[in-house]
């Protein structure tokens, strides 16, 4: 009976290890279906499936690396920790080296979630990387997953996601949501030196993004959206090099050291337009490498970039360096409209190139404010402008005031008459908190709001004393 018994068990196991996997499979411990978490990647990417597969992770450390590599089969694989939280199930790699600096990498393997899981690479050393994507591995989700990267002053090695192409391809259809990045170097990083490559359609929703050099790097990308991201003390927040089609960037709260939102060479569509709107960005000039002394920063950048139309963002620059800018706009056709801009420290507002009322490919600048603590509103190529007359002269328009928003709070909101109810439109229907927006008169920054009682601009000659 024993005999019978254990040989019914040898079979079952010899069966479970033959076939393409489908369905739920427990990994990890005594009596799981996969008493860890390589033998049941082997088997997948030996096997392959046929129909969905779930691998739930029970709670416990699982060391790798790990490699992803399976057939297309059109079934999803997805690797959470089922039932329970994700700081219960902890993926590591203790001993990465330069060719092996990954905890998971996923290879030419398409329909992957990985959910709930924690990536702690936070004691690697050089050599931090969390997740590697490498090629065509199209259709890819990551849900509720947090990623603790080691504190260093490098920019390389230590990304909480790296993706690249291959010879077969680039990743499409991916989608990060409600995930937690902490320190290391980009969070998020594309890398790419080819424009023939092109990532299309990924999403970025409701992550939060906590130290480190930078949150998300791409280039070569197109179809993007960036929503509901809390990003703070990084370096650089969103960075966007050579990314065309839609571009639908709303709601985002960043508060950055040196760039909160770098455009360089985007020319995205207007199938969704403002681009860039409702955001709250602030930098604060602190320096990544550890200097006491302030850097320049810039806070949104339009760089070369062609028929961007921010609007409608709330923005300040607290930098102590003279040469930075609480917004940059280079290229042609772009459109900075009902933002509120506030430069807290000696820099300029706005750096301008392409500006002038006689260019017929301008980049204009309506209905925003225009606030210095310091001597010069704008610069024009390399022209210094103190007063809100010379703007108006230098673009041909007077729609731009120059007084101080008096932000009140972190969400920068304001309590100013003079930002209520503008006559300029760029037909976006709700604010920063989802509120009503009126598409007839707006105010101008990311906050709809109504003033309070007896606050009213003032207007005529009045005595005092």
């Amino acid at each position: 009976m024993k005999v019978s018994l254990i040989i019914a068990l040898l079979l079952s196991c010899v069966a479970l290890m033959a076939l393409p996997l489908s369905g739920p499979y427990s990994v990890g411990g005594t009596g799981a279906d996969f008493s860890t978490l390589n033998l049941a990647i082997d088997a997948l990417n030996s096997q392959g499936m046929s129909g969905n597969v779930s691998l739930n992770l029970n709670p416990g450390t699982y060391a790798g690396p790990f490699l992803l590599s399976f057939p297309d089969s059109g079934f999803t694989l997805t690797i959470s920790s089922g039932t329970f939280a994700a700081d219960q199930v902890i993926l590591t790699n203790p001993n990465s080296t330069s060719t092996t600096n990954y905890v998971l990498r996923i290879s030419e393997s398409r329909h992957v979630r990985i959910e709930d899981l924690t990536f702690n690479t936070s004691t690697s050393g050089s050599y931090s990387r969390a997740v590697e994507v490498q090629g065509d591995c199209d259709d890819l989700n990551f849900v509720s997953n947090v990623f603790y990267n080691a504190q260093s002053m490098s920019t390389s090695n230590n990304e909480g996601i790296l993706i690249y192409p291959s010879a077969e391809g680039d990743a499409d259809d991916v989608h990060f949501f409600a995930n937690s990045f902490y320190s290391g170097g980009v969070h998020i990083l594309i890398s790419s030196s080819s424009s023939a490559d092109e990532f299309n359609d990924w999403s970025f929703i409701s992550n939060g993004h906590t130290g480190g050099y930078g949150a998300v790097s791409l280039i070569h990308a197109s179809d993007l959206v960036f929503a509901g991201l809390i990003v703070e003390n990084v370096n650089t927040g969103i960075y966007l090099s050579q990314c065309n089609g839609s571009l639908n960037m709303e709601k985002n709260q960043i508060r950055s050291w040196s760039q909160s939102v770098y455009l360089n060479y985007c020319s995205p569509d207007n199938s969704v337009s403002p681009q860039i709107r409702n955001n709250i960005l602030k930098t604060t000039g602190q320096s990544w490498y550890g200097s006491s002394y302030p850097v320049a920063s810039q806070t949104l950048i339009l760089e070369n970039c062609g028929a961007v139309i921010a609007a409608h963002n709330s923005i300040r620059n607290d930098s102590g360096s003279a040469d930075s800018y609480a917004a940059s706009v280079s290229g042609s056709n772009n459109l900075l409209k009902l933002n509120s801009f506030v430069s807290n420290g000696p820099g300029r507002v706005i750096y301008g190139n392409n500006c002038e009322s006689s260019s017929s490919t301008r980049n204009k600048l309506e209905y925003n404010v225009i606030y210095t603590n310091g001597l010069y509103l704008m610069r024009h190529v390399n022209q210094n402008i103190t007063a809100l007359s010379e703007i108006n002269t230098l673009i041909g328009n007077s729609t731009n005031l120059d007084l101080d928003p008096l932000y009140s709070d972190e969400f920068l909101r304001s309590p100013s008459p003079w930002l209520n109810n503008s006559v300029g439109t760029a037909g976006v229907s709700t604010d920063f908190n989802d509120l009503p927006r009126s598409l007839t008169t707006p105010d101008i920054g990311a906050h709809e709001f109504t003033p309070a009682a007896g606050l009213t601009p003032l207007a005529g000659s009045y005595t005092v004393g």
